[in-house]
């Protein structure tokens, strides 16, 4: 499948959804890796089961930002960072289960 058109219809629109504003500097070697890659990763007779977030990974973190400021967080970009505290400690900061939580 190739040609404008193609390009147009289905990859322009998947590039967009997953770059945004970027997809335009999207380079040829990265499409074709993935291709070859998404391909290359299916067993013979089987599928591959792929998940994707609602939205994309830029709605994931613009989630994950609310959150974090909706509870008193603070988020600064643009400055480097040098260490991460949690002065709280790892399980006051979850509520439920997780597989890697220790279980008493």
């Amino acid at each position: 499948m190739g040609g404008e058109r193609v390009y147009r219809v289905v990859w322009e629109p998947l590039l967009r959804g997953k770059f945004g504003d970027l997809a335009e500097e999207v380079a040829a070697v990265w499409f074709w890796n993935k291709l070859k890659l998404r391909g290359g990763s299916r067993g013979r007779g089987s599928g591959e089961r792929l998940a994707y977030y609602k939205g994309g990974l830029a709605a994931l973190a613009d989630r994950l930002a609310q959150t974090i400021r909706g509870q008193g967080g603070e988020i600064r970009t643009g400055v480097p960072v040098s260490g991460l505290r949690m002065d709280a400690g790892f399980d006051s900061l979850w509520e439920g289960e997780f597989p890697w939580k220790e279980r008493k």
